[in-house]
């Protein structure tokens, strides 16, 4: 292209779907939800805690456990110093009060999934009591979490559908709306 500063791109129909970390460009591109997100206030909250970090949630049996995220949260856990959310502690109640009133970073490792008939029911699993429970776009678009940074390692989770006015529904939308400045998903 060209561009030896950052390209800010504001997708729209099926260019929302464009691998843009697998092109050959060699300056940043950012995906924005808007032209209006570069007027965003960029003031930081004194208020906000370190990080919350979940990894590894206790699906029950009825999924696949992740010992891959679990190493993943105890590392960060330690960048952050802060104790990530594991096993059966990584639960929707407890990820709430963790974030409070704000985080710099929300880091969640665990699945993913994207529903193709209802994007807003697109979720991350976290541990529930009997069974693991949906933390779902709708959900998040009701109760927020609030973090500057949202990082989803978990699959799909940068999956979305584009709909009437270009809104890209999914899980990254709802972090959007919910005030982070950023979400990095696959």
């Amino acid at each position: 292209w060209g561009s030896r500063q950052t390209v800010y791109v504001v997708p729209s129909g099926t260019i929302h779907f464009v691998p843009w970390g697998a092109l050959e460009i060699n300056s940043p591109v950012v995906t924005l939800p808007t032209g209006a997100w570069l007027m965003r206030s960029t003031e930081q909250s004194g208020n906000s805690r370190a990080a919350a970090i979940v990894g590894d949630p206790d699906f029950r049996g009825v999924l696949e456990q992740l010992p891959g995220a679990r190493r993943e949260a105890i590392e960060l856990g330690h960048l952050y110093q802060s104790d990530p959310l594991i096993g059966g502690d990584a639960t929707e109640n407890r990820l709430r009060d963790r974030v409070g009133a704000g985080v710099d970073v929300l880091h969640l490792a665990t699945h993913g999934f994207f529903d193709v008939e209802r994007p807003l029911a697109s979720a991350v699993v976290l541990s529930g009591a009997d069974k693991p429970v949906m933390l779902t776009a709708a959900k998040l678009f009701e109760a927020p979490l609030s973090a500057k940074l949202v990082v989803l390692s978990a699959c799909d989770t940068g999956v979305g559908q584009a709909v009437a006015g270009d809104d890209l529904l999914g899980l990254p939308r709802s972090f959007y709306l919910g005030g982070a400045k950023a979400v990095v998903s696959s």
